[in-house]
């Protein structure tokens, strides 16, 4: 067998230089925390539409989040789930530790309304896709696996920092890649306020469906303290 044949098909995509800067670009222009940020404790309030429930939480960089409310349910399990996306799409890391370490190529420019396509090769059959529109923001993001696709469309943004910004409204679909129906959907409206020289989360409201349950969670924080 060729030392070409024994390669993986991810092995062959050709770099485009062009595409890497656009990504790299579009990604920094995502609203970050500071380096040397530790996270920060809040007060939350969080219901589902028929009860509510306040505690305490802690949110710290990379995704780890530690809840005190006293009870675990599907709420709870949501609030966890939303704030530690929230902390690791806010937490600063290196391109190319990130998607730099992929091959990185254009979609073919098919005029899509949300931008240029620009796609990154993870491997082993896995790619993300990411549409760039004019003023160099993200509006939509879509991984794919061999069992399920993902697409995060981002519709509204908050600006922050000259030339930054925060995700306001986002929309989430979730399909089984083998039959692409859709398994679930969420809208989400997020708020971001500036704590001293920090952008933090204050609420987030989403409605949640799956299959034929809809769901509606919510959270609000207050007396937020630096870590």
């Amino acid at each position: 067998m060729s030392e070409v044949s024994e390669m993986r098909p991810e092995a062959l995509v050709r770099d485009d230089a062009d595409a890497r800067r656009l990504l790299q670009w579009a990604l920094g222009v995502f609203q970050k925390w500071p380096e040397e940020f530790g996270g920060f404790s809040a007060a939350m309030r969080c219901c589902d539409g028929s009860r509510t429930v306040d505690g305490e939480v802690c949110v710290f960089p990379g995704g780890r989040v530690m809840l005190d409310v006293g009870c675990d349910d599907a709420l709870t399990a949501w609030v966890q789930g939303a704030l530690s996306a929230i902390s690791w799409a806010r937490t600063p890391r290196f391109f190319k530790d990130g998607e730099g370490r992929f091959p990185i190529t254009f979609e073919p420019d098919d005029g899509h309304h949300l931008g240029r396509g620009v796609r990154v090769h993870l491997g082993d059959g896995a790619w993300r896709t990411y549409r760039v529109d004019f003023k160099g923001r993200i509006r939509q993001q879509e991984d794919a696996e061999l069992a399920r696709r993902a697409t995060v469309t981002y519709d509204d943004f908050i600006r922050t920092c000259p030339g930054r910004t925060l995700p306001r409204r986002i929309r989430l679909r979730q399909c089984d890649a083998t039959t692409d129906s859709v398994v679930e959907t969420a809208e989400i409206a997020d708020l971001y306020e500036r704590r001293s020289h920090v952008w933090l989360p204050v609420g987030r409201r989403a409605v949640v469906a799956e299959m034929a349950n809809r769901r509606e969670f919510a959270f609000e924080l207050t007396a937020h303290r630096l870590l």
